[in-house]
């Protein structure tokens, strides 16, 4: 089966709220060269992936859904699963949650800009881009060379995600500095990529934080994130209000899990933007699925709001380390989530688990 190549941090970076056409989601490659295929209108295995990517990695189809390419944030492959020729030596971090966005430019049918995010411990390459034109290599694509690896924030945590624009063509790509409590929302139109709108609100990020996914609600109103890593300080789950119109972020309200825990990492709201979710690892040895209701009213009744809905593992074995991963919105409506559970038959503890019905 392609599931027992999936790595348990695996990241589609394909925010589906941000395209007007979802054909454009219906390719997701990922972990060791994982692949599923959703033109059918399901997802089929597809084993024609050549990525690595133990986390964060993106793929873009064109507006039929035809695959175009994709990365793990050092290297891009085209469709033909080639070797970009100028396609290398990006500068993301292939430990980075989600080291990886690919976001059209408004208005370019055949550009596309691929951003790219470092990781802890150093963030040395902090948040990048660099601009893909497809009429480069026959028609095969290629980075164009003046715009590969341009800097955008010297030190970012491992959070990304893109928000579709108030006027439904512009697309917000945002990212969060390392060491801050400042959101940097960039937003991306038919000329280029403006200058950031800097909004300081909510956790103090530091190295330890900054892992973990950030997501936007598919209604464009909403951002999540996790905060992780093995102290109850870390085990935060942050949700904001945002305004697709100035791209401000405000309003902020801290969740919790389980008190103590090892790390929350995957976050993902439901299709109807009511309902987010995230995975937990409790213990070593077991990973939980949160559910928390965002329309239950304050912060207070959120949290309390908050039930299991999945295990994965065996708190009484101790010897089994299990791991947590990332949570994934998919084009047909469910939400999937990666797990490392090395005592399950024919999978080599790869595999992934599917929320059917998330609204």
């Amino acid at each position: 089966m392609i599931y027992r190549y999936i790595i348990f941090f695996l990241l589609f970076l394909l925010s589906s709220n941000i395209f007007a056409q979802i054909e454009r989601t219906y390719h997701w490659y990922f972990g060791y060269s994982a692949g599923l295929n959703f033109g059918s209108g399901i997802a089929v295995a597809d084993t024609n992936s050549k990525i690595l990517a133990p986390e964060g990695c993106a793929t873009m189809s064109d507006s039929s859904g035809n695959l175009l390419f994709y990365t793990n944030g050092i290297t891009v492959w085209n469709t033909n699963h080639d070797t970009m020729p100028n396609g290398t030596d990006l500068m993301a971090n292939l430990s980075s949650t989600q080291g990886a966005l690919i976001v059209p430019k408004p208005g370019k049918n055949y550009e596309y800009y691929i951003f790219t995010n470092d990781g802890r411990p150093l963030f040395t390459n902090g948040l990048r881009y660099s601009l893909v034109s497809m009429t480069l290599d026959g028609g095969l694509g290629d980075i164009v060379t003046a715009y590969k690896n341009i800097p955008l924030l010297a030190t970012s945590t491992e959070k990304l995600t893109a928000v579709k624009h108030y006027n439904n063509r512009d697309i917000w790509v945002i990212a969060h500095e390392v060491y801050s409590t400042a959101f940097y929302a960039y937003l991306v139109t038919d000329t280029g990529i403006n200058n950031p709108v800097i909004s300081n609100v909510g956790a103090f990020i530091d190295n330890e934080g900054a892992v973990g996914q950030m997501k936007a609600s598919p209604n464009s109103k909403r951002l999540a994130f996790t905060m992780t890593l093995t102290t109850p300080t870390y085990n935060l789950i942050q949700i904001f209000d945002f305004d697709n119109k100035t791209g401000i972020v405000s309003n902020h309200i801290s969740l919790k899990g389980s008190d103590p825990a090892y790390s929350s990492y995957g976050v993902s709201f439901s299709p109807n933007s009511n309902i987010l979710y995230v995975d937990e690892r409790v213990y070593f040895n077991l990973v939980k699925i949160y559910q928390f209701d965002l329309l239950s009213g304050d912060s207070a009744a959120i949290q309390n709001s908050k039930i299991v809905i999945g295990l994965i593992g065996d708190s009484l074995n101790n010897f089994i380390q299990i791991q947590n991963g990332s949570l994934q919105l998919g084009p047909d409506g469910k939400i999937y989530h990666t797990t490392y559970d090395p005592i399950l038959p024919d999978t080599n503890g790869y595999f992934l688990n599917i929320i059917n019905n998330p609204d």
